[in-house]
């Protein structure tokens, strides 16, 4: 549901916080929270509610939602930010799942070093 804004989010943590996957708890990730969201994970709460002020930047990278905010709407709110924090969780799991690959290829191709015979 929210795969493009993610896509984008995901880029633009890439340019500015290079490994940004690794900081995050897939545990606890919560969007609706500063603290935990991708962005406090990363650059710490304070940094994460200064980013969201510019709310169109935030919804469009994935980091925020446009919601109403009234009892009426609730529940509705918090669905919404439970499947954004899964697109990001998949995102996240997808990064690292590559890097151990990489890793992987990486130590495979290694030379191999030449031992004595004893």
């Amino acid at each position: 549901m929210y795969e493009t804004e993610v896509t984008k989010g995901a880029a633009w943590l890439d340019q500015n916080a290079p490994g940004w996957y690794d900081k995050a708890d897939i545990n606890t990730l919560d969007m609706s929270v500063c603290d935990t969201c991708i962005l406090g994970a990363v650059f710490g709460a304070k940094s994460s509610f200064t980013l969201n002020a510019d709310m169109t930047f935030a919804v469009e990278h994935g980091f925020s939602l446009w919601l109403a905010h009234n009892q009426d709407n609730r529940k509705e709110n918090e669905r919404k930010y439970r499947l954004l924090a899964a697109t990001w969780i998949r995102e996240i799991l997808r990064r690292r799942a590559a890097d151990r690959m990489t890793k992987k290829a990486v130590e495979s191709q290694a030379p191999i070093q030449a031992r004595p015979i004893v």
